[in-house]
């Protein structure tokens, strides 16, 4: 059982880390430049009502295109950094682009900076995006308030998309906001839901019971094995560990941060604790420790 589940934990982790990564870019697409795009519209979504008085995309500039979202058509390539600057705000509650940027050739967006309600939104492409899964999104709460801004002011936002991370500033006047979103392997359980944003506050609760949950039963099966039990146990977290930092470097996405790993520790420590209690409890009916 500690062996089968540490098998499954190792290809939830992989595929995750496939899923979370950016789509490999082609050859050729390394020795094209950012250019206006020919599409009239963004693909699914509505127009953006306030002013775009400013759009710069990995260091090519484009004219201001007054109402309605700026379209650029840029290479894939695995990092793109883009700013632009508008005056206003959209009314409206929904998801509504400022810049949307896609490859040639495609329509899909590599990476999105969008206003959502009162908030500044970066939805960067992804694989589990592109299958149908939920898709990466770094949200900043608050950055278009309306009660933070007056109609003339003009605000900056600055995006930055790799395979690693999302990155996302925003500037008013005195005002800062920002955010980084790591693609990590250890956000399975956002993939398949999209009631709960991986960038939220919420989501911190989320994924902490997530990596908890996945090492818990091989802390508690590993317990069991007895005389073996240090063997089993250091072993399965060796064996998890190393495809952790496989799946890293196989897929180029961003490490998890300490306190994941910590997380992780912690739920085979749980484990140990809850095959022990069962253990005692047992003994103390008088029931066989191996019945």
């Amino acid at each position: 059982l500690t062996t089968a589940w540490s098998i499954a934990c190792c290809g939830i982790l992989t595929a995750t880390a496939w899923a979370v990564g950016r789509p490999q870019p082609s050859a050729s697409d390394a020795i094209v430049q950012p250019v206006a795009s020919a599409l009239p519209f963004t693909p699914g979504y509505g127009w953006y009502a306030a002013q775009i008085v400013g759009t710069l995309v990995d260091d090519v500039e484009f004219k201001p295109s007054g109402s309605g979202p700026a379209i650029v058509e840029v290479p894939s390539k695995m990092r793109h950094i883009a700013r632009v600057a508008t005056v206003g705000r959209d009314a409206r509650g929904g998801l509504v682009p400022i810049l949307y940027v896609h490859a040639p050739g495609e329509s899909v967006a590599q990476f999105i900076i969008a206003q959502r309600g009162s908030d500044a939104l970066l939805r960067g492409v992804s694989r589990a995006g592109r299958i149908g899964l939920a898709p990466l999104d770094l949200v900043i709460p608050g950055a278009f308030a309306a009660g933070s801004m007056q109609p003339a002011d003009t605000t900056l936002v600055t995006a930055r998309v790799s395979g690693r991370a999302l990155e996302l500033s925003v500037a008013r006047g005195a005002a800062r906001w920002s955010g980084t979103l790591l693609r990590t392997p250890t956000v399975g359980w956002a993939l398949v839901q999209s009631l709960v944003e991986v960038s939220s506050r919420p989501a911190t609760a989320l994924t902490a019971l997530w990596l908890s949950l996945l090492t818990l039963p091989v802390g508690y099966w590993g317990w069991w094995t007895r005389r073996r039990r240090a063997t089993v146990i250091i072993g399965a977290a060796v064996v998890l560990s190393a495809c952790m930092v496989i799946a890293v470097r196989a897929f180029g996405v961003g490490d998890p941060p300490a306190w994941q790993w910590y997380l992780m520790a912690a739920g085979l420590a749980l484990g140990m604790l809850v095959a022990q209690f069962v253990m005692t409890r047992a003994d103390n009916l008088g029931v066989p420790a191996d019945a």
